[in-house]
Formats: C-alpha cells, structure tokens, sequence
C-alpha cells in the first residue's frame, strides 16, 4: 500500500497536461493572424472604390500570368496558420471538426482580405491567390490534427511547464513571449517597452520636444539612463514569470533563460527586420551593466515570497515607463525611426504598437490578486 503515494504524482501531472490546451499555440495562432492581415493590406492607404464589387474576384476568370513561387509562397504562410488554429483548439475541438473549422476560419480570413484588397490600389484581389491560401491552411490544419496529441499531451516541454509552473502561469507564459519577439525592432535602449509616443504620435510631439529644450542628456546621463531601464526591464519580465513558478530549487534561472533568448532573437532577426543593421549595435556600456544587475536582482528575488516579486516588478514597470517616456531619445534615433517603415515584410509598426503596450498589460497582470492558496515561492 506503499506504492500509492510514489504514483500519485505523476497521475496529476497527466491529468493536468491532458485538460489543457497550448497557451503559445494561442498566442501564435493571434500573432500570426495579425501578422498576415498587417501584410496583406499594407499600407493602409489609397483605399478606392473603383464600382468594382468587393467578391466579383471569386468569378473572375483567372489570371492569364501568375507565377508559381508566388502561390507556394501564400501556401507556406497559411499552412502554419491552419496548424496553429487546430492546436490552440485542443483539446475542445479534434480530429475532423477541427479540421473543418480551422480550413473555414482561414478560408473566410483570406476570403475578406481578397476582399478589401479590391479597394487598395497597389493589391490585386486574385482567386489564385484565395485558393492557395485555402489549401495552405488545409494542408495546416491537417498536420495539426495528426500532431496536436504528441506534440501538446505527450510534449516533454507541457510536461516541463507542469512541473515548472502554477496552474495559472497562462498569462504570464505568454506575455514573456511576446515580450521576446518585441525585442527584434530598434529601441532607445535595450528592452525598452513601453515607449508611448509610438501610440499617440504626434499628440506626444510638443511634450517631447519641451522636453529637449528643457534638458539633452550628456552622454554619460544616457548610459545611466539606459543602464536603470534596461535593469528595470529585466527585473520585471523575470518576477513575471518566477512569481508563477513552482518551488522548484533553480528556478532563478529560468531568468537568464528568457533573457538569453531575447538577445539571440534580437542578434538573429533583427538584421532581416532592418537591413545593413549590425546584429550586436545593442551592445552599450548602459545595456551590458543593466542587463547584469537586472538579471542578478530578479535571480535573487525569485526566491523570496510571491507578494514581494509581484510589487518590486510593478515598480520596475513603473521605472521603466518613466525613463523611456521622459528621457529623450538621441535626434539620430528619432531620425531613423521617422524615416519610414524599413521593417522585414513591414511589421516593425505593428511589433512595435505592441511593444508600447507590453508594460501595461504586464501591469495589469501584476495587478490582479494571486489565487488562493500558496503565498510564497
């Protein structure tokens, strides 16, 4: 009758991996949506009603040139799409209706996006185009449907998350991985979210530039200044994640883990994200110094009760806020930035919207009272 106790664990475990589905296939899956709508009818501009209905591409006759490249290039990028759906489904809806929802949510998705891009002047609406879109997202969700159970029930990294994390580490998983992607575009300072004139633009403009006439940063103020945000910023994304975690003894590290992974991220993309850009240009005395004593003090407090990691990281955020919107930028920053849209496939806006956003949403999370229960790490 030993024997209960040594099995019962693993049995919860299970249990938990098999009730849930993934929370980085919702994410991606929301990502990847947006992503794909933001391409597809950029810029934005020139929208014109030429008499021509909205859906008169279904009926067309088709195309007298069109080329192969760019029919497998739709089917790779709605492919993923289509898997992501099945997977961020899982486990409320499998095997043949998940298929058949995932194929229509991205058949009506590209459906209206040839749509509206009757009404843009530099897209052409295409029946070839919304047929390859389709059969990429079937042939998606197809491999979604055979691969959700392994790769969410039997995964050794949901295993990992069961293990490592509380039940209601969603949220906070999450937001640490966007807050990963939100590095790749340029920034002020190294992990430097939150900046608000990205969301109100020129609302912002006369505060910005009282600010200069006020007072411009000596060079040695701006280390200091980069070195107090990015130690805020990586004090608060590492409580974000330490503060739903498990008591596990190292999870000090999973820190350096997160941070290492938006420094590769950055390195890696961000050269594609703005051509000719050095991969490592982040690297400032400010940066390096405000990276290690961040790291070092959300290692330490990772061990200290649930309550303290959530009010030292909310005051971190606050930190960060204030520095990034009160510290002018360097004019050559401003001016690189205003230059236009240089961004890989033109995402560098739509990141960094959400990039302005990230310190908020983190601040609400914090924000909201722990669910019963443990207290401390």
């Amino acid at each position: 009758m030993h024997s209960t106790p040594s099995a019962d664990p693993p049995l919860r475990a299970q249990a938990v991996v098999g009730q849930h589905a993934s929370p980085l296939a919702r994410l991606a899956v929301f990502l990847v949506g947006a992503l794909i709508v933001y391409a597809s009818l950029y810029p934005f501009t020139g929208w014109t009603d030429t008499g021509v209905p909205a859906f008169a591409y279904l009926t067309a006759p088709l195309p007298r040139y069109w080329l192969g490249g760019e029919v497998l290039a739709n089917v790779f990028v709605y492919a993923p799409f289509g898997a992501l759906i099945v997977w961020a489904m899982y486990p409320v809806v499998r095997g043949l209706r998940a298929l058949l929802l995932a194929s229509l949510i991205g058949g009506l998705l590209s459906a209206a996006i040839e749509a509206l891009q009757t009404f843009l002047p530099s897209r052409i609406a295409s029946n070839v185009d919304l047929s390859a879109n389709l059969g990429g997202t079937v042939l998606g969700a197809t491999i979604g449907v055979l691969t959700a159970h392994a790769l969410i029930d039997a995964s050794a990294l949901v295993q990992w998350r069961v293990r490592w994390f509380s039940r209601d580490a969603r949220t906070a998983l999450l937001l640490a991985g966007l807050w990963v992607l939100l590095q790749v575009p340029r920034q002020p300072m190294l992990f430097a979210t939150g900046d608000m004139t990205i969301l109100v633009g020129d609302w912002f403009a006369p505060a910005v530039e009282m600010m200069r006439s006020l007072w411009t940063p000596t060079l040695s103020q701006r280390v200091v200044a980069e070195h107090l945000c990015t130690g805020a910023a990586v004090t608060a994304v590492g409580l974000l994640i330490t503060h739903r975690a498990r008591p596990v003894n190292p999870r000090g590290l999973l820190v350096w883990v997160l941070v290492t992974a938006a420094l590769v991220f950055k390195a890696v993309l961000q050269p594609l994200a703005n051509p000719g850009t050095w991969p490592f240009a982040w690297v400032t005395a400010g940066a390096v110094s405000g990276l290690l004593l961040g790291g070092a003090m959300a290692t330490m407090l990772a061990y200290t009760p649930r309550s303290w990691q959530r009010a030292v990281a909310m005051l971190a955020l606050v930190v960060q806020l204030l520095i990034i919107n009160l510290v002018p930028a360097e004019e050559y920053f401003d001016a690189s930035r205003s230059m236009g849209r240089t961004g890989w496939l033109h995402l560098e806006s739509l990141i960094l919207g959400l990039s302005a956003m990230w310190p908020l949403a983190a601040l609400w999370l914090l924000s909201r009272p722990l669910r019963p229960g443990r207290s401390s790490s």
